[in-house]
């Protein structure tokens, strides 16, 4: 099963188990110990750390959005979505792919949900930021590109469009792109069929 992985400014790499974990895991880099920090929480996808310290997290199989503080408090932010993956802002503003009904959503500071896109992406999937907090991409699990958005001021998307494209298997139409992250200079890290593919 593919991890969901997320790290910590010390190192250490926090990940789940999709299908056959417990709930949100630890691995100290140092000691190379692996502990299950957060237990009960089987089915989490997307896991990422806010600018307030909290881990949020996409509660697939609960179908929920959820928050969970240092000491453990968990904190639930909408329910009734079937949510994959997710990224934080550092002003605050959570986005997150819903595959079946291709959308992405929001979640203001002030935790006001809006639909922030719906339709372009066949199957959106994977999600992450430019390090400006400018450009937010989603990877398509049913088509062969990334797309991008211009996030505004107010935390709305704009200009949706097919911006990266990937490289397909031999006689597929299909990338499967998946999770992703942007890396300090600006490079688009995708997991894709074929392995990950990386944009500048």
């Amino acid at each position: 099963t593919m991890p969901v992985t997320n790290l910590t400014p010390d190192g250490n790499l926090f990940f789940t188990d999709v299908k056959n974990g417990k709930g949100i895991y630890k691995l100290d880099i140092a000691s190379g110990k692996t502990t299950l920090v957060h237990d009960n929480l089987p089915g989490v996808s997307g896991i990422q750390f806010g600018p307030d310290g909290k881990l949020y997290a996409t509660h697939n199989k609960e179908q929920r959005i959820i928050a969970i503080a240092k000491d453990g408090t968990l904190d639930v932010l909408l329910t009734g979505v079937k949510c994959n993956d997710l990224v934080v802002t550092k002003s605050g503003y959570l986005y997150f792919t819903e595959t079946p009904t291709k959308r992405v959503h929001g979640i203001a500071p002030d935790r006001r949900h809006f639909i922030a896109d719906e339709g372009k992406v066949t199957r959106p999937n994977g999600i992450s930021i430019s390090p400006d907090e400018q450009t937010l991409a989603v990877s398509d699990h049913g088509g062969k590109h990334v797309w991008a958005w211009r996030i505004e001021p107010d935390g709305t998307l704009t200009g949706g469009a097919p911006f990266m494209t990937a490289w397909l298997a031999l006689g597929k139409e299909e990338a499967f792109g998946d999770g992703m992250t942007t890396e300090a200079n600006g490079r688009w890290f995708v997991t894709t069929e074929i392995g990950i593919q990386i944009f500048d």
